[in-house]
């Protein structure tokens, strides 16, 4: 019903604005994406919500750097994927997929960002969206992203998560003990409405 319902106490209003700016950016682009074939990756719709709260914040950065100096990271074919119950697996498909969305918004424009929601509101295979918009797939993705991070080439683990299981934003609880996600404050973001198009304006 289109209804975001978050707690937020009164010591917590900096996050809390984070969280709307999340939630909100879900119910646009669920709406914006709609069809019967339901075929946006998840890494899009999450990567697209934390990048709208604005500069990631230091819990997630965390998990984003450890896995790029261990050689850990995810793949963008197990990103594609409902998230891991697990904690750690889950907070680095956060961070990740934020990076993943930064890297297309910044570096291609927020114009193209639009036409790949146009290609999966259209039912696109997630290679083809990417191709017929990037030209790359997701392999291509993973090749040309680590630059964008300041990494050389990284080595990316293949392996999808076993037994997945939707991991509810914005609190992940950690066996022996609660994480939460630190303040940071909101940086402005490239507007995904900022192409001249009929579509972009739309998506406003």
């Amino acid at each position: 019903h289109s209804a975001v319902l978050i707690a937020i106490g009164p010591g917590e209003l900096e996050w809390g604005q984070r969280a709307v700016a999340h939630e909100l950016t879900h119910v646009v682009v669920g709406h914006y994406t709609l069809s019967c074939l339901d075929s946006t990756p998840p890494w899009v719709g999450e990567g697209l919500a934390m990048y709208t709260e604005g500069d990631l914040e230091d819990g997630f950065a965390v998990y984003l750097d450890e896995a790029v100096q261990q050689g850990s990271l995810l793949s963008v074919r197990s990103l594609s994927q409902i998230f891991s119950n697990d904690p750690d697996l889950a907070n680095l498909a956060y961070a990740q997929s934020f990076s993943l969305v930064a890297f297309l918004v910044e570096e291609f424009g927020p114009e193209k960002m639009v036409r790949l929601l146009d290609e999966f509101r259209q039912g696109a295979p997630e290679d083809l969206a990417l191709l017929g918009v990037y030209s790359f797939d997701r392999d291509g993705l993973e090749a040309a992203w680590p630059q964008h991070i300041g990494a050389p080439s990284i080595p990316i683990s293949g392996t999808a998560q076993a037994n997945p299981t939707r991991t509810p934003y914005p609190t992940f609880i950690p066996l022996g003990g609660a994480y939460l996600p630190p303040a940071a404050s909101a940086s402005p973001r490239p507007s995904l409405t900022a192409a001249p198009t009929s579509t972009a304006e739309n998506l406003s």
